[in-house]
């Protein structure tokens, strides 16, 4: 059913009708007009000269008069005269208003004693429908539906009376809630018909008391609301904007300019917005302590003490002393990965000496106030969800607006498992014989597990002679050389190695080399270390020197002194110095130290160096140079010789990625020595950080052969997640079966999701081989987890991957209202001088009251409407004539 026009639009018209002037259609032109008068004169004048009797000159006046008029309505009648008349109404205007569903909305403010007397008189009127609450404990979402929708829907009705309102609701985007706007064809399904709007401020109330929660929305974009606002509704000629009323905290999480900076794009016409805000909350006690971020490392072995370093930020709490901030260690999966019904605290044991919490003092407002590293040891495997807590004082606590961002979470796996290493030299020098004694003993507690499988390759050993290894694992009786045996290691440390001498020819070693390449590219993690005889510039034109981090070449080797392997001066020491990167990067953290790394390398005692493999080139593009010679505490002359060819101290240590693995590169060849005094306190903590930076690849979700890889880590609910697959056969090829089987989807629960044969990964054909891809929407919050096991692959274990799912958008992170952002967007968006000051929740009857109804009057028909054809006409012609006649008959002229 099509009705031409709906209820809505029949009640807001109001008709009015307006009258031209008369048009003469038939009328001919003037001077035929002019010529007809004075010929119809004379022939007047001819037939009174002919009369017997001749009145006196008034009289025959009065009845020439009479007649001519008689003749020229006749005459003029023919003319058909005409008048146009133009029926109108009057359009009221569209008032906007726009109303912010982002999730700082579901915040509960405080306010200052007077605030809240005026908003709760106002809000819950004396007498009212609703009885007044004592305080005002309601989330700024909840105070905003009250205002607008209680009292009736006071508000509401005021602006229906006088505009028409469009109610709309944003945070990422603009969604419509509803209208109160005219529309001229309604399309009605099945034959039904439309009621007509019986109370429209009432229906608005409904539609808006319905705004479900914050969508997830990852951003809030005040510019793009009022943006779209502008488009829909400015320059258009059949409705005018009387303004829009933005109901907002100021909040923006958009990442681009500030709102004002942003609606500058629209020009002249962002003035025509008229924007009249209303402004939650109070920045003056948006008090703040929230727990910012929180580094650690997603996965573990058993035993291990991981830092867990955090940061606080705050507003209105600078120099406060005595905040505590400490760890909270839940088990939520067990070591077979099921999942806990009821998550256990799990205490620290003592004997770890961790340290679950400390306390501190503030900084300045809104900057970051760093946690000293809390620790915890975790002895058995499983899914943890570790939280890093923040409490004030308790005399300060009731001053926090926000106290649930006082806790964040992180989860951290513990597994029971071991990395494959095999550290391979030309002779034990002592870097290597320190560093096989590490990988190779026995745990020092007894009963712990063991969290390193490790073979060792001496090429000088004679071959009666047993190689080196570590408990569980064979003596090498060759170098590994098939895929087989290369594969089956997560990392390999390359010292002062002849690779010539791998395998029995050079042809087999290049072989072996070309295989540790592939082993890299599929995840593996390679470690060279410097030597005196031939690493690394031995690699040139090998299959080895697309891994290496830096720019190797023979001139390396020489120098003005000639000394053979670039040392320079053995009597010039150097120091080490971290960069940047290399001071946050775990290898060179030292474990969980709380003395600054970078202070260690450069200062504690023995840790001078004389010699070192002087890369002219430095790093290469995409690599990351850690620790560079310190030349800075270095005479002029002993610095230019530590400055490679683009005057860069020498680089020291230097990672890269390579496909799916990783490389690092060591210019020393005796970091041996920060053992000084120390022991392995460094140097093993140097080493076990290397090797599992090495073997992150294969710790972080994935095994040998499978790898389980997604877009993000971290989700909202309703996103989908990418997964992409890496396969490898039982020979560490590339699969190619065109559907991966034994892929598994569990939900936050624990439960197992039913996949679909549909739903199966698939090859990806632009990725090539291996490379399998599907795509998993994510419905609830918490923690996924993608398995892969393929029949066959029992031997290699589960693949997994875990993505978290947040229900909260990224905006909830500071949801402070920013007032001093929406005084700027009121400027930009009314006249220059004209913008209102920001308003509050109770004054919304005053907002009402200044608001201008800016209608336009719009044609709706235009018609002539004849003058000519009617009774009138013929009774004046009678009239006149009989009036001259009963004169001629007094006058006895007739």
């Amino acid at each position: 059913m099509i009705l031409t026009a709906s209820h809505a639009l029949l009640a807001s018209v109001v008709r009015r009708a307006s009258e031209g002037p008369i048009r003469w259609s038939a009328a001919p032109a003037a001077w035929v007009c002019a010529v007809l008068a004075v010929v119809l004169l004379f022939v007047v004048r001819a037939i009174y000269r002919r009369e017997r009797v001749r009145p006196r000159f008034a009289m025959r006046l009065l009845l020439a008069g009479l007649r001519l008029a008689a003749i020229a309505a006749v005459v003029l009648a023919l003319f058909r005269p005409e008048r146009e008349i133009v029926g109108k109404t009057e359009d009221r205007s569209r008032l906007v208003l726009l109303v912010d569903t982002s999730a700082s909305m579901t915040t509960k403010d405080r306010f200052r004693p007077e605030t809240e007397r005026a908003l709760l008189s106002t809000l819950w009127p004396e007498g009212g429908p609703e009885p007044r609450p004592e305080t005002l404990d309601l989330s700024r979402r909840d105070l905003v539906i009250q205002a607008l929708c209680g009292r009736d829907a006071a508000f509401l009705r005021s602006l229906t009376d006088r505009f028409d309102v469009d109610v709309l609701a944003f945070d990422q985007e603009v969604r419509a809630v509803a209208s109160t706007a005219p529309t001229t064809t309604v399309f009605l399904p099945g034959g039904a018909t439309e009621a007509p709007a019986t109370d429209p401020a009432r229906d608005l109330a409904s539609a808006i008391r319905a705004l479900k929660e914050p969508s997830g929305s990852e951003r809030t974009d005040l510019a793009g609301a009022l943006r779209s606002v502008a488009r829909e509704d400015l320059g258009r000629e059949d409705r005018r904007l009387a303004g829009v009323i933005l109901i907002t905290d100021g909040r923006d999480t958009s990442g681009g300019p500030s709102p004002a900076e942003s609606i500058a794009s629209l020009g002249k016409s962002a003035a025509e917005l008229s924007t009249t805000i209303v402004a939650l909350g109070d920045p003056s006690l948006a008090h703040n302590l929230k727990v910012e971020r929180i580094r650690a490392k997603d996965v573990i072995l058993v035993q291990d003490q991981p830092a867990f370093q955090a940061e606080l930020r705050h507003k209105g709490f600078a120099g406060v002393s005595g905040v505590e901030v400490k760890l909270v260690v839940h088990r939520i999966r067990d070591k077979n990965d099921a999942a806990v019904l009821v998550p256990e605290v799990v205490k620290a044991n003592p004997k770890y000496q961790d340290k679950v919490s400390t306390t501190l003092t503030l900084g300045p407002d809104d900057a970051a106030t760093p946690v000293a590293p809390l620790s915890f040891t975790f002895e058995q495997a499983g899914t943890y969800d570790v939280a890093v807590e923040a409490s004030l004082p308790a005399a300060l606590a009731s001053q926090d607006a926000f106290a649930e961002d006082n806790t964040k979470h992180v989860t951290i796996r513990v597994k029971d498992t071991k990395i494959r290493v095999l550290l391979a030299d030309d002779a034990l020098r002592n870097d290597s014989w320190f560093l096989k004694n590490i990988l190779i003993r026995e745990s020092s507690h007894p009963g712990d597990p063991r969290r390193v499988e490790s073979q060792v390759w001496i090429q000088q050993f004679d071959r009666d002679v047993p190689q080196p290894h570590g408990p569980g694992v064979p003596a090498l009786r060759a170098f590994p050389s098939t895929r087989q045996e290369i594969f089956s290691y997560d990392v390999i440390i390359l010292g002062d190695i002849d690779w010539r001498r791998l395998a029995p020819d050079e042809k087999k070693s290049s072989e072996i080399l070309q295989l540790m390449k592939e082993f890299t590219a599929e995840g593996g993690g390679i470690a060279f270390v410097a030597g005196t005889d031939r690493s690394p510039d031995q690699y040139l034109a090998t299959p080895l020197e697309d891994l290496l981090p830096v720019d190797v070449s023979g001139k390396d080797r020489a120098t003005v002194t000639g000394d053979p392997f670039g040392s320079g001066s053995p009597s010039i020491p150097f120091r080490v110095l971290p960069t940047e990167i290399g001071a946050a990067h775990p290898i060179l953290s030292l474990a969980h130290e709380s003395a600054d790394p970078s202070s260690l390398w450069a200062h504690a005692d023995g840790w001078e160096w004389y010699w070192l493999y002087r890369t002219r080139g430095g790093v290469k593009l995409g690599a990351q140079a850690l620790a560079r010679v310190g030349v800075g505490v270095l005479g002029e002359k002993e610095r230019s010789s530590f400055l490679d060819d683009r005057g860069d101290p020498y680089v020291v240590f230097a990672t890269v990625g390579y496909g799916k693995g990783r490389t690092f590169f060591s210019a020393l060849d005796d970091v041996y020595r920060i053992r000084r005094e120390n022991g392995d306190i460094y140097y093993g903590a140097f080493w076990d950080e290397t090797i599992r930076w090495l073997a992150t690849y294969r710790l972080l979700g994935g095994n040998r052969r499978f790898k389980i890889d997604t877009d993000k880590d971290t989700y909202f609910v309703g996103e989908t997640a990418l997964v992409r697959i890496s396969a490898l056969d039982a020979d560490y090829k590339p699969l190619t079966d065109k559907t991966l089987t034994g892929f598994g989807i569990e939900d936050p629960s624990g439960k197992a999701l039913t996949m679909l044969p549909s739903d199966a990964p698939k090859r990806d054909e632009e990725a090539g081989q291996g490379v399998y891809r599907t795509s998993v929407r994510l419905s609830k919050s918490g923690a996924y987890r993608f398995t892969l096991a393929p029949p066959g692959a029992s031997t290699e274990g589960v693949a997994d991957k875990r993505v978290e799912v947040l229900f909260a958008t990224e905006e909830a992170r500071d949801r402070s209202p920013d007032h001093g952002a929406l005084e700027a967007l009121a400027r930009a968006t009314n006249p220059a001088g004209k913008a209102p000051p920001l308003r509050r929740l109770d004054e919304l009857d005053a907002i009402s009251k200044s608001l201008e109804a800016r209608t336009i009057d719009r044609v709706l028909d235009r018609r002539e409407e004849p003058v000519w054809d009617s009774g009138w006409v013929l009774w004046l012609v009678a009239a006149l004539l009989t009036c001259e006649w009963v004169l001629r008959k007094r006058l006895r002229m007739v």
